[in-house]
């Protein structure tokens, strides 16, 4: 085990990605399952969007999305994994290893990692399905453009033929709503959005819910409140068609903020 002060003894020329993304310590482990020998790191980070942010920043171009119950992908020799603050990579030293073998304690690993039932686990929240492959993106600067909606994830989708960009933005509290959604709506008045509207909804005694929408360089941009969460989507479509698809992505999440099952 090597506290984030070390990891550069295990990964030295890698260790300033990590840093850069709150690494807490590195777990190392070499086992052997068979005759294959694999190397385990794991990552454990201060947040699941650094987690996230290595995940990506450590993506190879030939990757295949894994249906292991999180972000995952493969290649012919390495298994990466993505679960809540913990970014965990088991890779096979043998060239021609049974990659399997691998992918088999990566699903033991998953189940091992625990979860706070308090915390949603924001992957959650990002539909498998009609999403398009290596599209899942952290936006630590902007979103298309827009600074206020910085710290966004977001993935491209596909579904019956509208393809669209679906992103969420995990809030400090449900007081930052207010102050989120003004300075959306003045930058977006600044890029010269046409049909802008704000409308306020009160879905509780406690909070008021914002929909924000207009048309941004030719496609439509929707963006709803809710919890402690800024849920948006943007693409070609029809006003009715963009809050169908929100209102059922969001309407996957509990009041207690899990995912429905």
């Amino acid at each position: 085990s090597y506290p984030a002060a070390r990891i550069y003894e295990k990964i030295d020329g890698r260790a300033t990605l990590f840093e850069e993304y709150g690494v807490i310590r590195l777990d190392f482990a070499s086992v052997k399952f068979g005759n294959e020998e694999f190397d385990i790191y794991v990552y454990v980070m201060k947040s699941g969007k650094g987690a996230l942010g290595v995940y990506l920043a450590e993506q190879p171009e030939n990757g295949k999305s894994l249906s292991i119950g999180t972000i995952a992908e493969q290649t012919d020799t390495v298994v990466r994994v993505c679960k809540g603050q913990v970014y965990f990579t088991i890779i096979a030293l043998n060239r021609r290893a049974d990659i399997f073998k691998a992918i088999t304690i990566a699903k033991s690993l998953c189940k091992s990692l625990k979860q706070k039932d308090s915390t949603l686990d924001i992957f959650s929240i990002l539909p498998k399905r009609g999403m398009l492959t290596s599209s899942l993106s952290l936006n630590k600067d902007d979103t298309f453009g827009l600074q206020s909606l910085a710290g966004t994830i977001s993935a491209d989708y596909n579904i019956n033929g509208l393809q669209f960009t679906y992103f969420v933005k995990e809030l400090k509290s449900i007081e930052q709503k207010k102050d989120l959604i003004r300075e959306l709506y003045d930058e977006l008045k600044e890029f010269d959005a046409e049909r802008l509207k704000l409308k306020t909804n009160k879905s509780n005694k406690l909070s008021k819910e914002y929909i924000l929408e207009c048309n941004l360089f030719d496609k439509h941009l929707l963006v709803m409140t809710k919890y402690k969460y800024l849920f948006g989507i943007y693409g070609k479509m029809a006003s009715g068609q963009a809050r169908d698809i929100l209102t059922r992505f969001i309407a996957r999440i509990n009041l207690n903020g899990q995912e429905r099952k």
